[in-house]
């Protein structure tokens, strides 16, 4: 079901810019003059979220044997794809989806302000909220592959507290630690059961709704006056 949200959202979101008149319609046919990467991905937080389920999305159907030529007749939406599938192939499913996770938790320390307030003060909690459930869960998979033992992670999370206010471990009591016993234990399956259990926690995570307003913290260097006022005054 994920794949086709972000399919459907490639395709409104993307897409649509790009064919408000004909000048910029004809420009579909000659995409190479037309940076649908940049438009579908903004370097903003929202990008960076953005970018991280439609990896995940199209690595799902890589798993599941799909032709990239299948998944869509625009032109238009193929390049975002087939890039996809050339990194898998060259790294493997298993690293491409940690490496999916580990690149939007730099993608979103380096991110410009949105210039819609509202957004950029939404995507700020959510950023807060994924990265710190991604910060867990990939630690957790790194211990689990150097033969760490879980007693020692679970005392180095115990105290640790994340943001979960409206995704699935809302009311998980002490979620990071939680998060380190499911891998641990989807582990003694295979290492790739736990890699897909930190996949899906993530993506959950970008795709939950009803946060707590942002924590009262520093704020990225690059945000407006005016965001930085609105922020410290919410409580």
């Amino acid at each position: 079901m994920r794949t086709f949200i972000i399919l459907a959202f490639l395709l409104s979101f993307a897409i649509q810019p790009f064919l408000s008149t004909p000048a910029l319609a004809q420009g579909v046919d000659e995409f190479k003059e037309i940076d649908i990467e940049g438009s579908a991905f903004p370097d903003t937080k929202r990008g960076c979220a953005k970018r991280a389920s439609f990896n995940v999305a199209m690595a799902d159907l890589y798993k599941n044997g799909k032709d990239p030529q299948e998944l869509t007749k625009m032109k238009i939406i193929r390049p975002l794809v087939q890039n996809v599938y050339d990194d898998i192939g060259k790294k493997g499913l298993t690293r491409f989806y940690t490496d999916t996770l580990e690149n939007y938790q730099e993608c979103g320390k380096k991110a410009k302000a949105d210039r819609n307030e509202e957004r950029e003060a939404e995507q700020i909690v959510i950023y807060e909220s994924c990265s710190g459930i991604n910060e867990v869960t990939l630690d957790a998979l790194k211990a689990v592959k150097s033969g760490r033992s879980k007693e020692s992670l679970i005392s180095k999370y115990e105290h640790k507290k994340l943001n979960v206010k409206g995704t699935t471990l809302e009311k998980v009591e002490g979620p990071a630690v939680f998060l380190v016993e499911q891998v641990y234990s989807k582990a003694e399956g295979s290492y790739d059961d736990a890699v897909d259990f930190a996949v899906k926690m993530g993506i959950t995570c970008l795709n939950s709704r009803d946060r707590d307003p942002p924590v009262k913290k520093e704020l990225p260097k690059d945000l407006p006056e005016d965001v930085r006022k609105k922020l410290r005054n919410m409580k």
